[in-house]
């Protein structure tokens, strides 16, 4: 998938910097969470490829001089992220950067250097684990629970303009964890469905 445009254009003739993040970057089909949302591995590789036939492959170096006005590119810049430091990023995604040329930056998710697990990568697998309708009910369930006093009312406007890529099942359900319960309870509920439904984090 192509770099989508902004909404707001650089004057014509002006070059400007396209961010494209990533995530999971693997063959979920082979693993034990084929529904986890993630791109393929021969997918990546032909996305850097189409990439860098079309932009001029930034480093951090050179966006920053682009930004700071102190650089001209001769085509549109494109910089590509690698969101939370997982292992798939050093196993499958840096062999193939190597491969390009193109450089990348990988933002570590550091309270992952122990046994632990973090909040987001629960719910990710949670959600790989169970079927749309038992995760909402759980979720919704436990919630309740940790936080009876809280406003789970919403608008379902607000949620599909911020979780626009999902159902209204899921991005419900994002919104509520994400921006309505208060971040013990967040965490607690997410414990909870991780330990009951996946095991121990330090097995993970």
């Amino acid at each position: 998938m192509m770099p989508r445009p902004s909404s707001v254009s650089p004057p014509a003739g002006e070059r400007c910097l396209h961010v494209v993040m990533f995530h999971y970057v693997r063959d979920a089909e082979c693993t034990p969470f084929p529904r986890l949302h993630a791109m393929r591995i021969d997918e990546f590789r032909a996305q850097v490829r189409q990439l860098a036939a079309r932009y001029e492959m930034a480093s951090l170096e050179s966006a920053l001089a682009f930004l700071q006005d102190g650089f001209t590119p001769s085509r549109d810049l494109c910089l590509l992220t690698f969101d939370d430091g997982l292992r798939e990023h050093y196993e499958h995604v840096m062999p193939i950067l190597v491969e390009h040329g193109v450089q990348g930056l990988f933002f570590v998710i550091t309270s992952c250097f122990g046994a632990n697990v973090a909040s987001v990568h629960k719910n990710h697998f949670v959600m790989a684990t169970l079927s749309a309708s038992d995760y909402a009910s759980a979720v919704l369930t436990r919630a309740a629970e940790l936080a009876p006093d809280c406003d789970f009312s919403i608008d379902p406007v607000t949620v599909s303009r911020t979780y626009r890529w999902d159902t209204a099942e899921v991005a419900r359900i994002k919104y509520l964890l994400n921006v309505q319960l208060p971040e013990a309870a967040r965490d607690r509920l997410l414990d909870d469905l991780f330990s009951a439904c996946l095991g121990e984090e330090a097995g993970f």
